[in-house]
């Protein structure tokens, strides 16, 4: 199973009801009451899925509130290559007052940046 269907699949389970927004999904958010969906969903080149939760919930927060999906879930897509991702590390970078800004994943074997924006 791909992991982009790994996710809408959680998603979907947890009453979370993705739709297809633009080139990707809108959701609403897990980890936090949302009434409106601020949760998108995309999928990058080479399969890696993309959250970005616009009221702020880093994605750890929303993976571990749809159990059993991990970090290592949103990169397990090997788009037809045969060659798994694997993550080699993860960077969280914060604000002065201690909140997270944004996180950094970095994949084994890759010999350059990729930049995922969602």
């Amino acid at each position: 199973m791909s992991a982009i269907s790994k996710v809408l699949d959680a998603l979907t389970a947890h009453g979370c009801d993705p739709r297809r927004s633009g080139d990707g999904w809108s959701a609403k958010c897990p980890a936090h009451e949302d009434n409106n969906p601020s949760l998108s969903v995309k999928e990058a080149a080479g399969g890696a899925v993309l959250l970005k939760d616009h009221a702020g919930c880093a994605v750890n927060t929303i993976l571990a509130a749809l159990p059993p999906l991990t970090l290592k879930d949103l990169f397990e897509s090997d788009s037809g290559t045969g060659k798994k991702m694997e993550i080699a590390a993860t960077y969280d970078y914060t604000t002065a007052e201690g909140e997270l800004a944004f996180q950094v994943v970095r994949l084994a074997g890759l010999s350059r940046l990729a930049n995922f924006g969602c």
